[in-house]
């Protein structure tokens, strides 16, 4: 898989660009079982609250591993492949490391998402271009089942944030439902975003569960020293 130069271009003007049929069905298959594995072993919370910030919520879940490198071999093998490098060097230039992996699974019926909010409110880079995060679809992931929003081009502008009270440990800052558009793609498919795009992502309102797993790619010399992240 590589990045066209029109995808590139689409990147650099509206922040983010979707990679449909990324990976094979042979490696999502083995990145679920991984996942099952993982949440049989306890490494998975819910950091949805009620409404505090910090009571655990039995109402509305958002399960969450965060990171994932140091826990599942498995999954940080995803951020040394040649396809996915190849893309992030393409977008970022070849300077650049992993910042964070994680996976967030939204159960079915029930699973409610991730508020608004532009990733470098918790990186901190100077130049928000040189960050991306890769969101990639380990279910279909399609509106009703609650797959990322994005509101393009949002990248150019720093917004303000707040504590997200229905998280345990999010921030938040105001999103434009009129203007964002669902990301919607194929298990297997993902979505390039600059770290300065607001996005979030919905409830699932089916009867299925749906899983994504984000790397976070960062240029070295933009990464903030000390910051906690892997």
């Amino acid at each position: 898989m590589t990045i066209t130069n029109n995808q590139l271009n689409q990147f650099q003007n509206e922040g983010y660009v979707i990679c449909e049929k990324f990976f094979n069905e042979d490696l999502m298959i083995s990145l679920k079982k991984e996942l099952d594995r993982m949440l049989d072993n306890g490494h998975a919370r819910n950091v949805s609250t009620d409404g505090d910030g910090k009571t655990s919520s039995n109402k509305k879940v958002n399960i969450q591993i965060c990171p994932l490198s140091p826990i599942s071999k498995i999954f940080a093998d995803v951020s040394k492949r040649k396809d996915v490098l190849n893309a992030v060097h393409t977008l970022l230039g070849e300077n650049t490391e992993l910042h964070l992996d994680q996976v967030f699974l939204k159960p079915a019926n029930h699973g409610t998402g991730t508020n608004w909010h532009q990733d470098n409110a918790y990186f901190k880079i100077k130049d928000v271009s040189k960050g991306t995060g890769m969101w990639i679809a380990l279910d279909d992931a399609n509106k009703e089942n609650g797959t990322m929003e994005i509101v393009p081009s949002s990248h150019l502008q720093s917004h303000e944030h707040i504590r997200d009270m229905h998280s345990d440990h999010h921030i938040t800052c105001e999103g434009d439902d009129s203007k964002s558009i669902a990301m919607e793609v194929k298990r297997g498919g993902c979505v390039f975003f600059n770290y300065g795009i607001i996005h979030c992502t919905k409830e699932n309102k089916t009867n299925a569960a749906r899983a994504g797993l984000a790397l976070h790619f960062v240029d070295k010399n933009y990464r903030v020293k000390d910051d906690g992240f892997l």
